[in-house]
């Protein structure tokens, strides 16, 4: 059941736009503040000069410590409605002695689930990071691909590490541009009928592949990475996989509520069904201990051996 702001907040994800200033952020553990990851080109904060690596320390104009309201409550306060004003204060610079005080305009934003870079060992492989399947991931993809490709890149890694999955319509269309012609993914029943199929067109990327999973990757990412196993596009590396192969659709109510209700599977284009057992991956590798408790977006190249096994599978 959702209520309706959480039904809301629903649609803004599969859609991917939302209200709000263009960062994205992580919890930082050392200091127990918002931290800066990246800044959306083009947005409010961008514009205003917040700066990846910025601590958020109060929130508010009330000025509230991050601290002590804890995560979640103060990116509540960063988020709003269009035309309104997110007030914060960040620290910055050299053992972040600098402070900076800013009042952004919230306005529509974008989603970014795809980021890309080139692999800091070797620069003939892209790395293209994948956090969800919504509408705006497949044209984010292709975007990520010839920007690679520009630089150099002929061999990707796609990581699909903690992706929960996402929109139908998303992955079909991510798949297409990567898969030749065939089927997709296949939909049945609860009788176990197969209701409807979706194919990709004659067109597919020419590249060596390899796509990293773990846990916490599941639902259409796990479509994702059968589908092109299936097709022998792409090697699998890292660790079994969540095991979700069921649909949800969700039914609006008349107060602007929803419900969300499992009623069919989803099998990938040849294979079996994952669901309550999982992918388990080609290569076997499981995330050095050392960087079970760094957060995933701050482990480098260097040190991912994750990465560095998917990247070894290229050969020389």
């Amino acid at each position: 059941y959702y209520n309706q702001e959480g039904f809301a907040s629903l649609i803004q994800d599969l859609e991917g736009e939302m209200a709000g200033i263009g960062v994205n952020v992580i919890y930082n553990t050392q200091y127990k503040l918002i931290e800066i990851l990246s800044v959306t080109a083009g947005s409010p904060a961008e514009k205003a000069g917040v700066m990846p690596g910025d601590l958020v320390v109060t929130v508010g104009e009330e000025k509230e410590s991050v601290a002590e309201l804890g995560y979640q409550p103060s990116i509540n306060k960063l988020r709003g409605v269009i035309g309104t004003k997110a007030v914060f204060t960040v620290l910055r610079g050299e053992n972040y002695t600098e402070t900076v005080d800013f009042e952004i305009v919230r306005d529509k934003i974008v989603e970014q689930t795809v980021m890309n870079h080139v692999y800091g060992p070797d620069n003939s492989i892209g790395v293209i990071k994948i956090s969800g399947f919504d509408a705006k991931t497949p044209v984010q993809f292709v975007e990520s691909v010839e920007t690679l490709q520009k630089q150099g890149c002929d061999k990707l890694i796609i990581d699909l590490r903690y992706n929960p999955g996402g929109e139908l319509s998303s992955i079909v269309t991510t798949l297409d541009y990567i898969l030749p012609e065939g089927p997709v993914i296949r939909i049945f029943d609860a009788d176990g009928k197969e209701v409807k199929a979706y194919y990709s067109e004659p067109t597919e990327l020419d590249m060596p592949m390899a796509v990293v999973v773990n846990g916490s990757t599941a639902s259409a990412a796990e479509l994702f990475t059968s589908a092109v196993r299936d097709y022998n596009k792409a090697t699998i590396v890292g660790e079994t996989t969540f095991g979700k192969g069921c649909m949800q659709t969700t039914v609006p109510l008349s107060d602007n509520s929803a419900v969300s209700i499992t009623y069919r599977m989803y099998s990938p284009p040849f294979s079996e069904n994952y669901h309550g057992v999982g992918i388990v991956p080609d290569v076997e590798v499981a995330l050095d201990p050392d960087l079970m408790f760094k957060n995933v977006y701050k482990i480098t190249d260097e040190e991912d051996n994750q990465l560095a096994a998917a990247a070894a599978t290229f050969g020389d």
